[in-house]
């Protein structure tokens, strides 16, 4: 019979909530813009006992709150359903007192609870999806992983109580690329490394020396480059390791060293060592962190961290350079009042759960969206008919479509659906105003009709963007 998680237990919890007790302060987004929000407290249909984990897969948004539940949301707001347990009610399994798939409403639905059946929850957490769309759940309270597939079906789960290899003791965070699930075990001080069936593989906390030790691990991320990032809540940096959990190095609030930039009192990338560094400081700069708690990574391999007692959020790029900072204290749509983690979607759109509000009587739980500003990708090759072996240019041309923040810079990837040679698979924006445009030579080697996509990188004020052409070839 598994109890309740006791107050005294939840040493995170507590952290966290601390955290958020600091006062706001006001931040300017050098690019990001609000878009939308979902969510408020409460136990109904779309509403949330803090808002926890969110995970984005196929136009799905999958968000864990205290409510023992996972909600299921279109990336608009729409409510769909949660699992969880249940106890009566049409869409409830009353064999296994499981909801049936992500189908369980307030009207079709009775008893929702703790528990620890297969798809049952006490105190989910992180939550992940894979490349396949399967989702995979922290259930901290019952020291276990849970992966259902996309619709709701449980597929297996994994864990104990305990500080061997594959034991949790109060986990939080999770990440899966490729074939590997990376957990934070929060109260072990380590991470975690499996293979998407469960299968134990290492386990690593910080390398003696580095100066970022394990403290309160909460957020972990993992980059489709193969590196890891973990947040470390109780000392305010964020670690970089590798794959396989070699340290590379930590960001966050220094004071010296060689790789401390000493006017902005921020390391210089994820390059902070115990001897290239002083021990990581809390702070407001640029660079610095206070209680970071998530951690996520976009398809770019940009690291955004959820700075809590902050009241914002930060990216940089995958070196660790700073890029953007966005959020303020309140409880308006852009503003927050306790922001635990995020992740981003194939678009760039950034998903923040937000609990905590102080003084917020509605959007005190709740999840809110955000983007870089808008742009359209168009892409026109001339000639447009061309025979096999002959070349045309293709020039593509980027405007900015949102709030007109200035000229899309950057660089345009191409590709063809059929054979053939670019001059350059890349090529470089350069314009004024509002639009950019750059060029580039394509060769088709087979007839046909070939697909020509465009695919506009984005920069620190532009979203990403796709345009395509059919090229017709003889």
């Amino acid at each position: 019979m598994v109890g309740k998680r006791s107050a005294s237990t939840l040493v995170s919890s507590a952290v966290i909530l601390a955290i958020f007790l600091t006062a706001p302060v006001a931040y300017a987004s050098t690019g990001y813009v609000f878009l939308t929000q979902f969510g408020s407290s409460g136990t109904g249909d779309g509403q949330f006992n803090q808002a926890w984990g969110v995970a984005v897969s196929s136009g799905h948004v999958f968000v864990s709150d205290l409510n023992e539940r996972i909600n299921e949301f279109t990336t608009t707001g729409t409510f769909l359903g949660w699992l969880g347990k249940c106890t009566g009610g049409s869409n409830c399994d009353t064999i296994t007192d499981t909801s049936i798939g992500f189908t369980c409403t307030a009207s079709t639905c009775t008893g929702l609870t703790f528990g620890s059946g297969d798809g049952q929850f006490n105190g989910p957490r992180g939550v992940a999806v894979d490349a396949a769309g399967n989702l995979y759940v922290v259930d901290e309270g019952n020291q276990r992983i849970q992966v259902f597939t996309g619709t709701g079906t449980f597929v297996r789960a994994w864990g104990s109580s305990g500080s061997g290899d594959g034991q949790f003791a109060f986990p939080f965070g999770i990440a899966v690329q490729g074939s590997n699930v990376y957990v934070a075990d929060t109260n072990n001080e380590r991470a975690q490394e499996f293979t998407t069936t469960g299968s134990f593989i290492t386990t690593w906390n910080t390398a003696a020396g580095s100066g970022c030790s394990f403290d309160e691990p909460i957020g972990i991320a993992a980059a489709p480059a193969g590196d890891v990032y973990v947040a470390q809540t109780a000392n305010n940096c964020v670690d970089e390791f590798t794959s396989s959990g070699t340290f590379i190095g930590w960001a966050g609030g220094c004071i010296s060293g060689s790789s401390c930039d000493t006017i902005t009192d921020a390391s210089i990338g994820f390059t902070c060592t115990a001897t290239t560094c002083t021990m990581p400081i809390h702070g407001s700069n640029d660079g610095q962190f206070d209680g970071p708690v998530g951690v996520a990574t976009d398809s770019k391999n940009d690291v955004f961290v959820v700075d809590s007692g902050n009241l914002r959020i930060q990216e940089f790029s995958k070196t660790g350079a700073f890029s953007n900072a966005f959020g303020s204290g309140g409880c308006a749509g852009g503003e927050f009042g306790g922001p635990i983690v995020m992740t981003t979607d194939s678009l760039g759109v950034v998903y923040v759960t937000d609990s905590n509000g102080t003084g917020c009587s509605i959007n005190s739980d709740r999840v809110e969206e955000f983007s870089l500003p808008t742009t359209a990708t168009s892409v026109t090759c001339s000639p447009s008919k061309v025979a096999s072996g002959s070349p045309t240019t293709c020039t593509v041309t980027v405007t900015d479509t949102g709030s007109t923040t200035g000229t899309p810079t950057g660089q345009v990837k191409f590709k063809s659906s059929a054979a053939g040679t670019f001059s350059a698979t890349k090529c470089t924006l350069s314009g004024t105003g509002t639009s950019a445009s750059c060029s580039v030579t394509f060769t088709p080697t087979s007839t046909g009709h070939h697909k020509i996509t465009a695919t506009y990188q984005g920069d620190t004020s532009h979203a990403e963007s796709q345009g395509t052409f059919t090229l017709k070839v003889t």
